[in-house]
């Protein structure tokens, strides 16, 4: 019978390998060619040590990865490498670790010793793809990302994933890249005005009954993005313009319209990003001016690994309220957005502050919010999103009439269900709950939204 080829597994250890567990094992043992029985037992037992040794080094370095200790699973995983060199497990491992770490050199050579070794384990190649695309080599990374989403088992959540980074691929090709959405909503508003029920209590005056409103409207968003980025840079100059408008069915004077413009430079460098940007809004409720504002951000943000990131984002702006001028001032906000993805989910928050100065200090405040935000990717390309987000407001005097500070407790839960069609349109079925528990009766109200979406983009 044929020898089998250095690396080859079979039976159970190819389940196990296609479902991304990998086998720690040290090198085969062999049979002597000894002349005596004293030396066949002797190197049978010194391989089989050896073979423990090797299987202990790399268990320990898997263990390392698993519990999130990347900089200890390279060196143990290093030291099994050594080791035992053709061992594919192995180098898997270590370019996952040396990847965790940031050290794509080292996790493309692991990767590519694994695909070597196994040119039909898609698993290593998409690993392998990975890393090249961290190291800026893009034709090759775009090159072995193909060779996984052309076969016909390649899983339907793998090809979104590839096809992420392809778009990644192309938009780094394009010195000049345009961006654009549609988004046309029907949205049913159970408290069109945010009114309290039941009936208010305001001091020194008679008990106030507020109707609460009940209205459909319709929405309309469009979003255009441009960017710039000179080919060989490492930044680019990014704008972006929104225009939004609502149209209700009965409360015609609630109308908004709505439109803002970004634009700023930004810089990147390995898995560290920055920018910085001026921005301006202006905003129109039942067809007359009502808010405007201009000022600018900056931001920060890290890829810790291919799984999780970070940003950090500050912006300041000052804010005209053309039918309510007491509440005009300058208002900051620093907010911090952690983001962690694993298989088919996503988790990401939202935590921060903003403080604002106007001009009456019953109209300057002091707000704290926190927001976590999960998806899960379905079958049939389908998305289920649940989101969480709570702001605790603090204004800094009392109102006229009132005889205490008013402070604010909003709660925000929402579900909605996405289905993708084709690449460049979905429909979305989205609630919202909204639950204000104010100080002020006059700010305790509770709130459905439901609303139907289509969204193309381009």
């Amino acid at each position: 019978m044929p020898a089998r080829p250095r690396g080859h597994r079979s039976g159970n250890t190819d389940a196990a390998e296609s479902m991304g567990t990998y086998v720690c094992k040290g090198p085969a043992m062999r049979k002597p060619a000894t002349k005596t029985v004293l030396v066949a037992l002797l190197l049978g037992a010194a391989v089989a040590l050896r073979s423990q040794e090797i299987g202990t080094a790399c268990a320990r370095g898997r263990a390392a990865l698993e519990a999130g200790n990347a900089p200890v699973a390279v060196e143990e995983l290093r030291q099994a490498f050594r080791d035992d060199p053709g061992n594919p497990d192995v180098n898997v491992l270590l370019g996952q670790a040396a990847f965790a770490v940031g050290d794509f050199e080292t996790a493309a050579a692991a990767f590519d010793r694994a695909v070597a070794m196994r040119p039909e384990w898609d698993r290593a190649r998409l690993e392998l793809a990975r890393a090249y695309f961290h190291l800026g080599l893009h034709a090759v990374a775009e090159e072995h990302f193909l060779m996984v989403a052309g076969k016909p088992d390649t899983p339907e959540t793998v090809r979104r994933r590839i096809e992420a980074y392809l778009d990644r691929i192309r938009a780094a090709r394009r010195e000049h890249d345009f961006r654009a959405a549609l988004t046309v909503a029907a949205v049913r508003d159970d408290n069109a005005r945010v009114s309290p029920d039941g009936t208010v209590t305001i001091p020194g005056l008679p008990g106030l009954d507020v109707p609460v409103a009940r209205d459909w409207f319709w929405t309309q968003a469009a979003t255009l993005e441009h960017r710039w980025a000179p080919r060989g840079g490492n930044w680019g100059w990014t704008s972006g313009l929104l225009g939004y408008h609502a149209f209700y069915d009965t409360e015609g004077d609630l109308d908004v319209t709505y439109v803002r413009l970004d634009t700023g430079p930004s810089w990147r460098w390995g898995t560290w990003s920055a920018g910085v940007a001026a921005h301006g809004a202006h905003m129109e409720k039942d067809h007359d001016r009502y808010l405007g504002t201009w000022g600018g951000r900056a931001w920060l943000a890290a890829d810790l690994t291919d799984h999780a990131s970070l940003r950090l984002e500050c912006s300041g702006e000052e804010r005209r309220y053309w039918q309510d001028p007491q509440a005009d001032g300058f208002s900051i906000t620093l907010a911090l957005r952690p983001a962690l993805g694993w298989g088919r989910h996503t988790l990401a928050a939202d935590l921060g502050c903003e403080g604002h100065n106007a001009e009456e200090g019953y109209e300057t405040y002091d707000r704290m919010f926190a927001g976590l935000t999960y998806q899960l990717a379905l079958p049939w390309r389908l998305t289920m999103t649940g989101a969480y987000l709570y702001e605790n407001w603090l204004f800094q005097r009392p109102e006229p009439l009132a005889d205490s500070r008013r402070r604010d407790g909003v709660h925000q839960v929402s579900v909605g269900l996405r289905r993708a069609i084709g690449r460049h349109l979905a429909v979305e079925l989205r609630h919202k709950l909204e639950m204000s528990r104010s100080s002020n009766d006059l700010y305790d109200y509770d709130r459905n939204v439901t609303s139907l979406s289509v969204t193309y983009g381009f």
